[in-house]
């Protein structure tokens, strides 16, 4: 089997994170047949674009067998940009997410499967991410062990979320902490942080936490292995 996992530099889905894939695509694959790339330019059997920001042209489509993403939402519902951050910010604490086949409009493809996964209602958004990676890893593995499989037409009434802005990431200095965190959750400190104004002035937050976090993946606790470079 020959498998690409296509990443994106506007992403925060970064090649370090790509690595943790590694040992369950090494069950399916060897190490050469193991692609990871920023734009497709050769053929393989199974494309993987997770947390890509960009449309990608159909005409790509045609040098895989299977193109997939993953998108944290029960589609149809939730199509559209962020929806992690949507979600949180609502008080979701279990995010369901869907595998499905890329075609040319946004997150309408056939779906392979659906998962859940559940939050504490503690993390940020560094810690949310590492584990929505954690599931999307825990799919990959079930779907190449399925592999091939016949996807299924999403059906339902499809919604859409917007893509967030700097406005999305505004607190109310006049609220308390507790009444605002899910959206402090959220916040990106480096492209969305938070911020209010007061007295005339805007003031940035930046939110981390201090506790320490057990390993979730293979990267976190060996070595990171020898991989094609990106580019």
């Amino acid at each position: 089997m020959r498998i690409t996992m296509l990443l994106h530099k506007n992403s925060w889905f970064k090649h370090s994170d790509a690595v943790n894939f590694m040992p369950v695509l090494l069950k399916y694959a060897s190490a050469e047949n193991i692609k990871f790339k920023d734009k497709i330019d050769d053929d393989g059997d199974i494309l993987f674009a997770l947390h890509y920001p960009s449309i990608i042209d159909e005409r790509l489509f045609k040098h895989h067998n299977a193109n997939i993403v993953i998108h944290a939402a029960d589609l149809p519902k939730g199509r559209g940009r962020s929806p992690i951050h949507w979600e949180v910010e609502a008080g979701a604490n279990k995010l369901i997410l869907s595998m499905f086949e890329m075609r040319g409009g946004a997150d309408d493809g056939p779906v392979y499967m659906k998962s859940q996964m559940s939050l504490d209602g503690t993390e940020l958004l560094n810690e949310i991410r590492r584990k929505v990676i954690k599931a999307e890893l825990d799919m990959v593995d079930e779907f190449l062990s399925r592999w091939p499989c016949l996807p299924e037409e999403q059906t339902g009434e499809p919604s859409y979320y917007k893509k967030r802005t700097r406005e999305n990431q505004r607190i109310d200095p006049n609220k308390t902490i507790a009444d605002q965190f899910n959206k402090m959750r959220v916040a990106d400190n480096d492209l969305y942080p938070l911020w209010f104004e007061l007295n005339g002035v805007t003031y940035e937050l930046r939110i981390s936490d201090t506790r320490q976090r057990k390993p979730l993946f293979f990267r976190e606790i060996s070595p990171e292995p020898p991989l094609e470079s990106v580019g």
